[in-house]
């Protein structure tokens, strides 16, 4: 039966069949140490048992090139800092446009917001035409609520204008 014998009696026998094939070939195997049995092993101490070798890996970089050296005359063309300035970075004609499809997008729902709240203001504007009206409100509460309006609708009305504008700018490109 091939499970009569114990896994460190197997182990050693695999071994020494190995060996065989690799004498016969002409070659030389690493020899390890020979295993305890489990019983003989204790469970106390393993770690202080084994023995490690610190390897210390020494890691050779490349070898950096020489530093461009500048000539005096061109550090004072670099100026105190010292440093260029790059470029700045162009978008491509694709990236621009979809930017600018954002901000197209984003100002339409801004005119509509604004012409909202001028529909609002208009509403109020009723409302207390109707409450004067019907006195409950007096002049002078009347005029400074619709004071405030004028002044709210305004700038509303030099918002709208500068987002009509803008809508232009961006539809003509």
């Amino acid at each position: 039966m091939p499970y009569e014998h114990s896994p460190e009696e197997r182990l050693k026998r695999y071994k020494a069949s190995l060996n065989l094939l690799a004498k016969k070939e002409g070659r030389n195997l690493k020899t390890t140490t020979i295993m305890k049995k489990t019983s003989d092993v204790s469970t106390k101490g393993l770690a202080s048992d084994r023995t490690t070798v610190d390897k210390t890996i020494r890691r050779v970089g490349k070898p950096k090139p020489p530093q461009v050296t500048v000539s005096p005359s061109k550090k004072e063309l670099l100026g105190p800092g010292g440093n260029v300035r790059k470029a700045p970075k162009t978008l491509s004609d694709a990236k621009i446009k979809e930017i600018d499809g954002r901000n197209l997008l984003m100002l339409r729902v801004r005119q509509r917001s604004i012409e909202s709240a001028l529909r609002e203001i208009k509403k109020r504007r009723d409302t207390l035409e109707a409450q004067l009206k019907s006195k409950f409100i007096t002049k002078k509460q009347y005029q400074e609520e619709i004071a405030a309006l004028v002044t709210e609708g305004r700038s509303l009305l030099v918002d709208k204008e500068r987002v009509e504008k803008e809508m232009a700018r961006l539809k003509r490109k």
